[in-house]
């Protein structure tokens, strides 16, 4: 399996549970071999720091559903973003129980952005009309 697939269902993650937790996706972009960002908008609703975190840590989530990643490894940008939340490890593996349910739920959604990520970045509109 690709390294792209992998970022590009990393970063679909992100995106895809941040809209079923109620954020605006601005757009989904691959910038590397094995990087990419998910670029949202919050609400007063969405700036909770458990829904934030939830969206931090799917995309560890599906490398762990898809990529057999072990559950000790962590994304540094995913990583600085729940520490800059304040949440402890334990706290961190609750965030991670709860994303990884929503991945689950949501996982044939996740891999057809993912696979039209794959050919290309991805704007709010072009997100949107994959969810249908």
């Amino acid at each position: 399996m690709s390294r792209r697939i992998k970022v590009c269902r990393h970063e679909a993650a992100h995106a895809v549970v941040a809209h079923m937790l109620g954020f605006t996706v601005i757009r989904i972009k691959i910038t590397g071999a094995s990087t990419g960002f998910t670029e949202t908008s919050c609400s007063k609703k969405t700036t909770c720091p458990m829904m934030l975190g939830m969206v931090a840590m799917a995309g560890k989530c599906a490398d762990r559903r898809w990529h057999r990643i072990g559950r000790d490894w962590f994304p540094e940008g995913d990583l600085r973003t729940v520490k800059r939340l304040g949440y402890s490890w334990r706290a961190i593996a609750t965030l991670e129980a709860l994303a990884m349910a929503q991945v689950e739920e949501h996982a044939d959604v996740i891999d057809r952005v993912a696979r039209e990520l794959k050919k290309r970045d991805l704007s709010a509109r072009e997100f949107r009309a994959l969810l249908k």
